[in-house]
């Protein structure tokens, strides 16, 4: 099963991840201009429009109306093969990160211990805790080929998707590919936990990083070169058809992560509560923007906040 994953790199034109009243910066100034010429041509103030919009906004808090667009993650895969074998209750499974069109070579590939459904009992790559680009607990590659091997207990086959890690031409960046499910198995301890997916519901993970920049630059290592916020950040998930009154809000832990679990699937809008960011990435939003929930799998954003004045 191979699921190719596109990136679309820097601030593309995808619409914002954000509630149905919210517009980029630019297209806001736009806006706003011809607001003003057209109720100068009136005659008219700006007291209609922005009690209007106070309707619109009460009781829904700030949102962010001028954050950057969420991309999707960039262009490379995974491929994902596993073999079963019954006489030792084993399972071999082979992860190869693979560069699409004309992108930079796969140097390392990391499955992070959290997608694992199975406990790892032999592996041909290394154990990090955490991994110092990705910032994540799990199986490192060795050498510069992006292939790795791990031999889980029991009987695990590939389904679903995941999120891995790749290191290529200096950067790191997360790739959605192949998941796995356990048919028979030893169960790891870090696996995702059950009460978060299910069959006809899945979930939402938000990773908060801090960035040493004061704005937004092309091309910019932001997974290499920003580090996870801690609890400073509220998130507000908004279900298809929402109107408000359905709304969930999470916190930030002291990782910077914010958890929406047991999600019917759909489009949903995420805001950031009071705050806006620079810079989003995610595995799975389609092409306006939007955060794509499906059942049995946890689709992840990451946010990046421009904070800081260095030329990191």
């Amino acid at each position: 099963m191979l699921l190719i994953i596109l990136v679309l790199a820097g601030l593309m034109n995808l619409s914002l991840v954000l509630p149905s009243n919210s517009v980029p910066a630019a297209a806001a100034a736009e806006r706003a201009q011809n607001d003003s010429d057209e109720d100068h041509d009136n005659g008219k103030g700006n007291d209609d429009k922005e009690k209007k919009d106070k309707d619109e906004n009460k009781g829904k808090g700030k949102g962010n109306e001028n954050a950057a667009p969420v991309d999707a993650t960039r262009s490379y895969t995974v491929n994902v093969n596993c073999a079963y074998q019954s006489v030792d209750d084993l399972t071999t499974c082979s992860f190869e990160g693979l560069a699409l069109e004309d992108a930079k070579k796969v140097g390392q590939l990391v499955a992070p211990e959290d997608q694992l459904c199975a406990a790892v009992t032999g592996n041909d790559g290394m154990y990090v805790d955490p991994d110092p680009h990705a910032h994540v607990v799990g199986y490192r590659s060795k050498g510069s080929t992006g292939k790795l091997t791990l031999i889980l207990s029991g009987n695990v086959s590939v389904d679903g998707a995941a999120t891995y890690w790749i290191k290529a031409g200096g950067d790191v960046f997360p790739v959605r590919g192949p998941g796995l499910v356990c048919v028979t198995a030893v169960p790891a301890a870090t696996a995702t936990a059950p009460s978060t997916l299910s069959d006809s519901t899945g979930a939402l993970l938000v990773q908060t990083y801090n960035c040493p920049i004061a704005e937004a630059r092309p091309d910019y290592d932001w997974f290499g070169a920003c580090t996870p916020a801690g609890t400073e950040s509220t998130f507000r998930l908004t279900p298809p058809g929402g109107t408000g009154s359905d709304d969930s809000t999470d916190a930030t832990d002291e990782s910077g992560q914010a958890q929406f679990s047991n999600l019917e699937p759909g489009l949903y809008d995420l805001a950031r509560v009071d705050k806006n960011w620079c810079h989003a990435e995610s595995d799975n939003v389609d092409q306006d923007g939007k955060v794509i929930i499906k059942a049995g799998e946890r689709t992840t954003v990451w946010i990046f906040t421009c904070n800081g004045s260095g030329s990191s």
